[in-house]
């Protein structure tokens, strides 16, 4: 250990210049025993925020931990998609040439009355059984609510009711 004496401590009296925590730009501890010198803690940053390059190489190894669920989620997901709308424009039996068609093959659909009547009964299921119970679950949840608030009520009352009994009984 050498003897010569640390900034910051009783032997030369308080720092001076960028080591001090009031005006300059680094703040350090107290001493940590007889002999030791102050710990150096991090910068006093002027509140600024890491900029987004860096934030991204923080969290690299997150990152390269979930990418095989993104992509396979994009393999099977994503692709069936894109080559479903890219097939809706080709004419294809499925095992010969594809030939580019267009919009002719969506021509057809307006002038269909099955198509129509298959929409009308695709909406009025959508009605029976997806907007009626959205409507009884919030009926049933603004019951549950009220419910709950009444006994929230009620178990105030009784235990106001209980200690005001208790407090009677300690008289």
């Amino acid at each position: 250990m050498s003897s010569s004496p640390v900034a910051g401590s009783a032997a030369t009296g308080p720092p001076s210049g960028p080591a001090t925590g009031s005006g300059g730009r680094h703040a350090t501890d107290r001493r940590r025993g007889p002999g030791r010198p102050a710990r150096r803690i991090r910068p006093v940053s002027s509140g600024a925020r890491p900029g987004p390059r860096r934030r991204r190489a923080r969290y690299w190894p997150q990152y390269l931990a979930i990418s095989p669920y993104y992509l396979i989620f994009s393999v099977f997901m994503f692709f069936p998609v894109i080559y479903t709308i890219y097939l809706a424009f080709q004419k294809w039996d499925g095992i010969g040439e594809m030939h580019y068609v267009g919009f002719q093959q969506f021509r057809f659909l307006w002038d269909d009355p099955v198509f129509w009547l298959s929409i009308r009964n695709t909406l009025v299921i959508f009605k029976i059984y997806v907007i009626k119970r959205i409507k009884k679950r919030e009926t049933a949840g603004i019951c549950f609510i009220s419910i709950y608030k009444i006994l929230g009520r009620l178990k105030k009352t009784a235990t106001s009711k209980i200690s005001t009994i208790r407090k009677c009984k300690a008289e």
